[in-house]
């Protein structure tokens, strides 16, 4: 038996599946019908990060992730920014 909040949960995630991307943000849509709204619009930027990249990681990769972002007080995110950056860096040498 599942609950009310995972049979809600279950339905976005199928509805994210079938969904597309705008330049706002993901609307969901289930037959041609709007079923969330666009993301709100953040603070303006010169450098929008509009790509989203998924990657699967072992415990241990996540663990030094997290440490890694706690220790320099920056997001998971901007680590993997900083490592993609020397990794490229070091590729000229």
């Amino acid at each position: 038996m599942t609950s009310k909040n995972e049979r809600k949960r279950r339905a976005l995630v199928k509805a994210i599946a079938t969904s597309h991307i705008t330049y706002h943000g993901i609307v969901a849509t289930k037959g041609g019908e709007t079923i969330s709204e666009p993301k709100k619009m953040g603070r303006p930027t010169d450098n929008p990060k509009d790509t989203m990249f998924r990657v699967r990681l072992d415990d241990k990769s996540v663990q030094l992730l997290e440490e890694s972002a706690e220790s320099l007080k920056i997001s998971k995110s901007d680590v993997v920014r900083k490592g993609i950056e020397l990794v490229h860096e070091s590729l000229k040498k």
